[in-house]
């Protein structure tokens, strides 16, 4: 009876430990490897457009093809990130994604008053600066991803779509 007792408590003790193991490193594996399929380091604090998704799309986990992406891998260990782009009039969002892909902030077309964004990403050890000329964003990592969705409709406006990918820049402060 011991011997069975004593087989259990270990078995549930390395359930949880691989349990915890996979909870703790599976979402920051995903990120790393999504960096890596993106370009690894040269795609860095540069930008990324997603073509019309369609049935083999997977460049973005789980897609919907009614949206049209455009993304930046990025790294603000030494100087915060400076996102610009034009905000369209249909629904367009930006979401902020931590190393270990925990979604730290969103905002999109209903919470920004101008045709125009200007998004100062900070890491969790940057330097304080002023900012008179947009906003500012805390990562609670150093490395991360930033996403834009752009609803498509019924293709009507997908060269407008387009043409709104070419204005997002993603680039470091110091560049």
């Amino acid at each position: 009876m011991k011997s069975i007792l004593n087989k259990m408590l270990i078995f549930i003790f390395f359930g949880t430990a691989i349990h915890l193991i996979f909870v703790i490193y599976f979402p920051t594996y995903k990120m790393w490897e999504l960096n890596r399929k993106l370009g690894g380091e040269s795609t860095i604090n540069n930008v990324f457009h997603g073509d019309k998704i369609n049935s083999n799309s997977r460049d973005v986990i789980r897609p919907s093809p009614d949206l049209l992406y455009s993304g930046c891998s990025y790294d603000v260990t030494y100087s915060p990130l400076i996102v610009t782009s034009e905000v369209l009039d249909s629904y367009w969002s930006i979401s902020f994604y931590a190393s270990n892909s925990d979604n730290f902030a969103l905002m999109n077309d209903m919470d920004i008053q101008d045709k125009n964004i200007k998004i100062y990403l900070f890491g969790p050890n940057s330097k304080p600066i002023k900012i008179t000329d947009g906003y500012a964003i805390f990562s609670p990592s150093n490395k991360g991803a930033m996403l834009i969705r752009r609803f498509i409709g019924n293709e009507m406006n997908i060269d407008e779509l387009y043409l709104n990918q070419d204005t997002l820049t993603c680039s470091s402060l110091n560049n």
